[in-house]
């Protein structure tokens, strides 16, 4: 009708000598793979993304190029609802950055969930920086990456468009 063609992008084994390190390369999610082969791309060097949206995800990559998997866990909306909907708690708006003790039920529940979140993320990352010799470049992208990165101890970069930069990688291949 359109006239338009659809190209559907799977993750694959590699990305020239960036390779997938799933066993099935084809279960690595799209917007996982294609923020790490643009991050690759750019730096051909040791390299962990963190993708923060409904879902957290971070993965790495060695100095070599091999992609090392990674980890899912629940994002920062993800994470409020469940609770707030399981506890019937109501909702609270964010807490003041960094701020740990709040005064109020609804106010405690969103900073323990900031601080959860981040807590698995720095030690994630410690334990990836270990893994890779300490050499890692460490990406955020996604919705709430400026956010969350307010909470992480390491040095890292945003980079908001990360995914769509791997995509027209992807598709120009």
């Amino acid at each position: 009708m359109w006239g338009i063609e659809v190209l559907r992008l799977v993750a694959g084994d590699r990305f020239g000598d960036l390779v997938n390190g799933y066993t099935a390369p084809a279960q690595l999610g799209i917007d996982r793979w294609s923020g790490l082969v643009a991050a690759w791309h750019q730096l051909k060097s040791a390299v962990i993304v963190v993708g923060c949206g409904t879902a957290i995800t971070v993965d790495s990559v060695d100095l070599g190029g091999r992609h090392l998997g990674g980890v899912i866990f629940p994002g920062l909306s993800l994470a409020q609802e469940s609770f707030y909907g399981a506890t019937g708690v109501s909702r609270a708006s964010a807490p003041a950055e960094r701020q740990v003790s709040a005064h109020d039920t609804a106010a405690a529940v969103a900073s323990g969930v900031r601080w959860s979140i981040a807590g698995g993320i720095n030690e994630l990352l410690k334990r990836l920086n270990i893994e890779l010799g300490g050499a890692a470049d460490v990406w955020f992208t996604g919705g709430d990456a400026a956010e969350l990165l307010a909470y992480v101890d390491t040095e890292a970069r945003l980079v908001d468009d990360l995914v769509y930069q791997g995509m027209v990688l992807l598709a120009e291949q």
